[in-house]
């Protein structure tokens, strides 16, 4: 049976959800929820402790499982419509993960919108994944890994970094990645998956900004 922890939690994200959707969640509050009151929900990870990473201007924080193989990484990219998340309302997520692949994973604080448009996010992924290369890591012993929007995010990095020339990583987890910004696809014009909890004319209004617009 879920836990009240649980159940309390998942109850947050569908009232979050639905006051977005029709337009009566300000977006400090949504920050408010997700960087102050989700973070007190989620569990802590066993075996999994955390300390401060020193990405230079970005905060950043390492998530390091008992016993977890030197030399390999993961960098994490949070969810949250590129507006909202941080490391603390991510860092249980990020921690299971670690733990389950048995390496560290590095979560980082990227820029958000609407304060810091496109392409501030996707410049601060680049920035990390070359500080992780410059501290030694073989960029085939690194993945990246993000949920939602740090999905998204994870897939605009690797192309960010294949048209710089740069090194790629050995591999990507992405989970329910925000990819279609444009909000055209024929998933959710059909119906969408299962988990599915959006229309395109709710999620057309959720796109940050880019410069220009």
């Amino acid at each position: 049976m879920p836990s009240l922890q649980f159940r309390l939690a998942k109850a947050l994200v569908r009232l979050d959800t639905l006051l977005t959707l029709y337009g009566y969640a300000p977006l400090r509050y949504r920050r408010f929820l997700f960087d102050k009151v989700a973070p007190r929900l989620a569990r802590k990870v066993p075996g999994v402790r955390s300390e401060p990473a020193d990405l230079p201007g970005i905060p950043a924080e390492w998530l390091i499982p008992e016993g977890c193989e030197a030399g390999k990484a993961i960098l994490y990219l949070h969810g949250g419509g590129y507006a909202i998340g941080c490391i603390d309302s991510h860092r249980s997520l990020a921690s299971q993960i670690a733990s389950a692949a048995g390496c560290r994973a590095l979560i980082v604080g990227y820029r958000l919108a609407p304060e810091d448009p496109f392409p501030a996010a996707v410049e601060d992924a680049a920035a990390a994944f070359r500080w992780l290369l410059s501290r030694g890591y073989a960029p085939h012993r690194v993945a990246v890994a993000g949920d939602s929007a740090g999905g998204g995010l994870a897939v605009a990095l690797m192309v960010y970094l294949r048209e710089a020339g740069d090194p790629l990583p050995a591999a990507a987890l992405l989970l329910s990645p925000w990819t279609d910004l444009e909000v055209t696809g024929g998933d959710l014009r059909d119906g969408g998956p299962k988990g599915s909890h959006a229309h395109p004319e709710d999620t057309a209004g959720l796109r940050p900004p880019v410069p220009g617009e």
